[in-house]
């Protein structure tokens, strides 16, 4: 497989769509970083020992950056987060976009919830390391109004599947938000857009950066974010329910 063969394969792709193509890419990249052997190693054959450089043949490619499209800043505001919320049953996938929308957390979070990461006494949601993006443990303090969509006590997933042996997956929450926002008119949100709204909001209510961080679980680099092992969980459940209540002023207008 030759740099060429990537060619002839991704550059279609990133005309259609350039994420289409970005994604491609990395899962090619990351194959054959798995794949090849390291350049100073030989192969062995019937004859002498070949001295081939074998490297990743995605290494050379380069994205078309012109087809790239504009970053997104989507939000709700709050004529469309009422109409959201109001629209949204009872089932999974529109409850755990409510719930992304109380927490901040990642769809793929909330679909995997089990009920032992929840302590239901205490009102905390810890989220293991495993099932979040950057491999960091995340602690969620909880609010009456999250606890209600939860629902009941399980005996495992929060939200399972029709054959119960799994939990909904992602596709559920980003289908149910098109079709909600398609029939209200609502255009260009994803299941995304409610942790967007989430961090716009907390912003709004003057919570600072260092805990808005630490309540969507963004890794922070610096020598304190390294060295501060504080878990900041005072100010965390204070933002939350103070971001509890000013969301349900929205939606009930009070």
């Amino acid at each position: 497989v030759t740099p060429d063969d990537v060619e002839r394969l991704i550059r279609p792709l990133e005309r259609k769509g350039f994420n289409t193509g970005r994604l491609t890419l990395a899962l090619l990249r990351k194959m054959y970083n798995w794949a090849v052997l390291p350049e100073s190693a030989a192969i062995p054959g019937d004859g002498p020992l070949l001295s081939y450089n074998i490297a990743n043949p995605c290494r050379l490619y380069r994205l078309d950056k012109s087809n790239k499209p504009p970053p997104i800043d989507r939000y709700l505001k709050d004529q469309e987060i009422t109409a959201i919320w109001h629209s949204l049953g009872d089932g999974n996938p529109d409850r755990i976009l409510k719930l992304q929308l109380l927490t901040g957390c990642r769809v793929s979070e909330v679909c995997g919830m089990t009920e032992t990461e929840l302590d239901r006494d205490a009102m905390e949601w810890s989220i293991p390391a495993e099932r979040s993006k950057n491999n960091r443990p995340h602690l969620v303090p909880l609010t009456d109004h999250m606890l209600e969509l939860i629902g009941p006590p399980s005996d495992g997933f929060i939200f399972p599947a029709t054959s119960k042996s799994a939990h909904t997956t992602n596709s559920g929450p980003i289908q149910c938000i098109k079709r909600h926002s398609k029939s209200l008119g609502i255009k260009n949100i994803s299941s995304h857009t409610m942790r967007r709204t989430f961090i716009t909001n907390m912003a709004r209510l003057n919570v600072p950066t260092e805990i808005r961080n630490r309540l969507t679980n963004h890794a922070d680099q610096s020598v304190d974010g390294i060295y501060n092992q504080h878990d900041y969980l005072e100010q965390k459940r204070d933002a939350q329910e103070r971001w509890d209540r000013h969301l349900r002023g929205i939606i009930t207008g009070v």
